[in-house]
């Protein structure tokens, strides 16, 4: 591959990431404004119109850009593999609007910093891979950051908090879930 092939991957990767990263802000800041300002208490519904999005903007992506090619899957692959998937990220996300209803959106972030801690946890517990000591040496400011934030946060809600930390756990499960499906 030459240098004009690698940084054309390179930017379109770049690219990707820094458009997930801008429209994940976006959908976070419009649901806690719709908490907020509108007093809208039905954090499910906001998921289904979630996942409903994600579903039309799949669907464009595969069959009006062809940014990837369709792959036809066998239906027990689907039960298998891919609907565990989904129910955890549906999961994460009914848990990540909850904790909005009576969180703010720097304090969910902040307790959202804690997903490398629970998947270095699942890493070491369930797959029993060993991880390198700086990796873990690494995870102390981190969880200590949000144990630090989390004692003096002023507008603590515990039912905010523990949705939001259990939203953490999902996500870095469903990391290693969605690695171990990859690699194959």
């Amino acid at each position: 591959m030459g240098f004009t092939a690698w940084a054309a991957a390179n930017m379109k990767a770049g690219l990707s990431l820094a458009f997930w990263f801008f429209c994940n802000a976006c959908v976070v800041i419009s649901n806690k404004y719709l908490f907020q300002m509108y007093n809208f208490s039905f954090p499910f519904t906001l998921t289904c119109i979630h996942m409903m999005f994600c579903f039309v903007g799949s669907w464009m992506m595969l069959n009006v850009f062809r940014f990837q090619e369709f792959k036809q899957l066998p239906f027990s692959h689907i039960l298998r593999v891919i609907a565990p998937l989904s129910i955890v990220y549906t999961v994460n996300i009914v848990l990540g609007n909850l904790s909005l209803q009576w969180i703010p959106v720097s304090f969910m972030q902040t307790v959202k910093a804690s997903v490398p801690a629970f998947t270095a946890l699942f890493q070491l517990t369930f797959l029993r891979q060993p991880l390198h000591w700086l990796t873990l040496l690494s995870l102390f400011p981190v969880v200590g950051g949000v144990v630090l934030a989390t004692k003096t946060e002023v507008n603590f809600h515990m039912g905010g908090f523990l949705s939001c930390l259990l939203a953490s756990a999902l996500t870095g499960g469903y990391s290693i879930l969605s690695g171990r499906v990859l690699s194959g």
